[in-house]
């Protein structure tokens, strides 16, 4: 009984050792909304409007995750003027990629690789 007793007080030490390590490994996670309002004022427009979000994550290990931002708003990128970007995002860290500005008819306008890191 008292030997019982000893391993059940272990088991309930090490899982919760295990669940506050874990808890301090765990990134900070920025939300799309986030992302998308730093990503368009880079652009020049402080209110746009979130077309589409997915919630993803990377390919290869360590599988972070990330999202596929589409909005609609009045972007600029030098004189060029597009109504459309859609980008690439990591969740946990400030790093976007594959900004695409693009008009109406799905027409490329302009196109950046990454910004990094992500304006504030």
């Amino acid at each position: 009984m008292i030997g019982g007793r000893t391993r059940r007080a272990v088991a309930v030490v090490l899982v919760g050792t295990s669940l506050a390590v874990y808890a301090l490994r765990q990134p900070h996670v920025r939300t799309a909304e986030s992302i998308a309002g730093l990503v368009s004022a880079h652009y020049g427009d402080t209110h746009p409007r979130i077309v589409r979000v997915v919630s993803t994550q990377t390919d290869n290990p360590p599988h972070d995750p990330m999202y596929s931002i589409i909005l609609a708003g009045h972007f600029h990128k030098g004189p060029q003027l597009v109504h459309y970007i859609i980008f690439s995002a990591l969740a946990d860290k400030t790093y976007v990629w594959g900004v695409r500005g693009y008009n109406r008819f799905d027409v490329t306008l302009w196109f950046d690789d990454e910004l990094e890191p992500l304006p504030t």
